[in-house]
């Protein structure tokens, strides 16, 4: 008998055509959709081939709460292609518990062919950005190793999958997830400016600090009204339309995220968009479109399209385009920095929708993989801090110099050849008489930035320090050659804004296949055997500059044809006829 009082976990059972997702369902639970127990949990089995729109569509809108996946495996059959769009369909679903049950082990005539089913799916894994919590060969036909590990003759020594159920964790309960209210109108009551909103999670508790995203202001919450009737409150729970008076001296306009401090919610302009398409005409990339997403609804642009895969037919060829029922990967840029969640910060912020005239056009959830939290890089800590005047004019230096200042920012893929190029345009340059210095990533990191390391987070803000010295070098009337991969548009849009309009952007473009032939350092074939994570172009993103002051495309020229094609732009956009020096008479 089932004890109710346990938590209730829904649990996807999925697989290719023939892997037996059905009849493992039927042998956990006695019929579809019914519950099981596996010790102290229970457990919906939702059999996703049964309905597969339906019930991923369900998924992606958050009316089912996917707590973890059985991916099905046919252990007898050594092709992975089916069973590959299958886990890349969870992992844009964003399934992030996975038990993959190799079955039919009572068709295997060994120990040698089990253990290269499960090699097959342990490579199988990061490709399709799966965490694996237990591969479990079983048979669903005789139901062996599915409660009881009785009849397994095949060598297995792991747990039966009731066991390996265990290891799924529950999301917390609304009021045990991060507090965010979106904060949707404002209206002015007896001389004070009081907010409204709907707190999706957390507990608020009156006094208490809060945070505002994305303006990053700080207040005090003065009062709490619940408008349901009642007058006052001191906490509000997950659900609750409430008012709230702040204490603090600016008035903020509406689509504010209203949150704890210690546990904000994210800051960026771009982002992942795991996305379910309804609409008869296909998403493509470049359209502009409306976004819901943090509690507010703001313009964005979508960047790319990937991964696209079709719910009732994983193996049907896609395009580049999203289709209608085809769930995908859509890298979205926002007009501006928005307050957003992921599952692993705040599960009930994380829900994302894409709107049009006829209102939700797309359903899915936000993803940073890749991308870093913004609200570091652009928060200002320090307040009493006035510029100093420079007695020392830039025309005085470009006279002196007789060159101005400048940043060429090179950027590109690791392997593209930016240090190379960054030394030998030096040197030419030096020798032309400009004042010039070379700011290298590897030799900054030995430094400036010895204590970062290459999470998103910390690329940002590498290449948010490396900017600003940069833009110092270009005021002194001296040009700094940065060379970065620099791979996300927003840090070098804010380099770019450092240095103003000596900002230059060189794009050194060269193919990642090309790239990956050179890999001076190694690199691409560490990242390739998953040894380097977030590594640019193969686990991280690197994003193509929209338009460069110049490209320089070392994939087709040699060194020297880069380097005088750069020291071609440098003569005409930074070199100054002398002039004579003022008259003392």
């Amino acid at each position: 008998m089932v004890d109710h009082s346990w938590p209730l976990l829904n649990l996807l059972i999925i697989g290719p055509k023939e892997a037996g997702a059905s009849e493992l369902t039927k042998c956990l639970s006695g019929e579809i959709g019914g519950v099981f127990s596996a010790e102290e949990r229970n457990y919906v089995a939702i059999d996703v081939s049964a309905d597969p729109r339906g019930t991923i569509q369900q998924v992606m809108q958050g009316t089912i709460v996917a707590d973890g996946a059985v991916l099905v495996a046919d252990a007898s059959d050594g092709r992975t292609e089916s069973l590959e769009s299958i886990g890349l369909l969870l992992s844009n679903m964003g399934v992030d518990q996975v038990i993959v049950a190799l079955n039919k082990i009572d068709l295997l005539d060994g120990p040698a062919r089990l253990d290269a089913a499960r090699e097959r799916v342990r490579q199988l894994m990061p490709q399709v950005d799966l965490q694996c919590l237990s591969i479990v060969p079983l048979s669903a036909k005789t139901c062996e190793n599915v409660c009881e590990p009785e009849g397994i003759g095949s060598g297995n020594d792991g747990p039966t999958l009731s066991e390996a159920l265990n290891g799924f964790e529950a999301l917390p309960s609304l009021a045990d997830q991060p507090l965010r209210l979106p904060l949707t109108t404002s209206t002015e009551r007896q001389g004070s400016r009081f907010y409204e909103g709907r707190l999706r999670s957390g507990v608020l508790v009156e006094g208490d600090q809060v945070l505002l995203s994305p303006s990053n202001a700080l207040a005090r919450v003065a009062r709490v009204q619940i408008l349901d009737g009642r007058q006052y409150a001191q906490i509000a729970h997950p659900g609750d339309q409430v008012s709230l008076l702040l204490d603090m001296d600016s008035h903020i306009e509406a689509g504010e995220l209203l949150s704890h401090v210690e546990e904000a919610p994210i800051e960026s302009d771009v982002f992942r968009g795991r996305i379910l398409w309804r609409r008869k005409e296909p998403l493509t990339a470049g359209a502009r479109v409306d976004l819901d997403a943090g509690g507010s609804v703001v313009q964005a642009e979508v960047q790319s399209i990937s991964r696209c895969i079709d719910a009732t037919d994983p193996q049907k060829e896609t395009s580049n385009d999203l289709l209608p029922g085809q769930v995908g990967e859509v890298i979205l840029r926002a007009v501006n920095l928005i307050a957003i969640d992921t599952r692993a910060t705040c599960p009930a912020n994380s829900r994302l929708q894409i709107l049009d005239e006829q209102g939700v056009a797309g359903v899915g959830s936000i993803s940073m993989d890749g991308y870093a939290d913004q609200r570091g890089v652009v928060t200002v800590r320090a307040t009493n801090v006035t510029r100093v005047a420079h007695q020392v004019s830039t025309d005085a230096r470009v006279n002196r110099h007789e060159h101005r200042g400048a940043v060429l920012w090179f950027t590109g893929l690791s392997g593209a050849g930016k240090s190379t190029l960054a030394i030998e345009v030096e040197r030419a340059m030096f020798e032309k008489g400009y004042e010039v210095y070379v700011l290298d990533g590897d030799n900054i990191r030995h430094g400036l930035n010895a204590d970062l390391g290459f999470s998103p987070e910390d690329r940002s803000e590498n290449i948010r320090r490396v900017g600003e010295v940069a833009a110092l070098f270009s005021r002194a009337g001296i040009v700094a050659i940065s060379a970065f991969i620099s791979p996300y548009r927003s840090d070098r849009a804010r380099a770019r804004a450092a240095a103003g309009s000596d900002f230059h952007e060189v794009y050194i473009k060269a193919p990642i296949e090309v790239c990956e032939r050179r890999d001076p350092k190694g690199l691409y074939a560490r990242a390739r055997s998953g040894e380097l994570r977030e590594f640019t172009g193969i686990s991280a993103p690197y994003e193509t500059p929209e338009s460069p002051e110049l490209t320089v495309d070392t994939a087709t020229h040699d060194v020297a044809a880069c380097v005088a094609q750069v020291i071609a732009y440098v003569d005409s956009e930074l070199s100054i006829s002398p002039q004579s020096p003022p008259s003392s008479s």
